[in-house]
């Protein structure tokens, strides 16, 4: 894990390096092998090397995070040049209090989100569609969703990364890790 204050408010933000996250199949070498890269701030990263189920989950406590603060969850990721499988497809973003469900006692919507996109748009969606962006230092960041810190009870948060059904093979994803930062701010790297 690594900590930082944002420049402008002062403020907490935090980001899980991969080795940190529950990543799906993550310890079987067929699928998940771990590579080290000098742009990365952690020692590993996950390199996806072929799945169907992608899932990626990390967890911070609240009291590490600033009180009275709108966070928003980012995967921070690269695409390797023979990636496969992640184009164009709708995939989801979760960020919620562990424990927390929807009005209904369903899991809360997750938004839709995008890690890369081809020649065409984004199919249309319901709810929150979130398009990547590339960082300074050349990784990409893909919105999860954002959560705000009451901070009256200490409580986990958790940000979920949820690749589309497991009916195509993926590979080619390199993640850094899950970024907390206030809402509304740019990337520090």
């Amino acid at each position: 894990m690594s900590f930082f204050l944002e420049k402008e408010s002062g403020k907490k933000c935090f980001i899980l390096g991969a080795r940190s996250l529950r990543i799906a199949w993550g310890d079987h070498p067929e699928y998940w092998g771990w590579t080290c890269g000098a742009r990365s701030r952690f020692s590993q990263m996950a390199r996806l090397r072929a799945v169907f189920w992608l899932e990626i989950t990390g967890r911070v406590d609240t009291q590490f995070l600033s009180p009275k603060t709108t966070y928003a969850a980012y995967l921070v990721y690269d695409l390797e040049g023979r990636s496969y499988g992640l184009e164009s497809l709708p995939m989801k973003g979760l960020v919620r209090f562990v424990g927390e469900s929807g009005d209904d006692g369903d899991e809360i919507d997750p938004n839709t989100v995008y890690l890369k996109l081809g020649s065409s748009e984004p199919a249309q969606m319901p709810g929150n569609i979130f398009l990547p962006h590339k960082r300074k230092a050349g990784w990409l960041e893909i919105e999860l969703g954002e959560i705000f810190n009451d901070q009256e009870i200490e409580r986990e948060v958790e940000m979920r990364f949820l690749g589309s059904d497991g009916l195509y093979w993926k590979s080619g994803l390199v993640v850094e890790g899950l970024e907390l930062r206030p809402k509304e701010n740019p990337p520090v790297n």
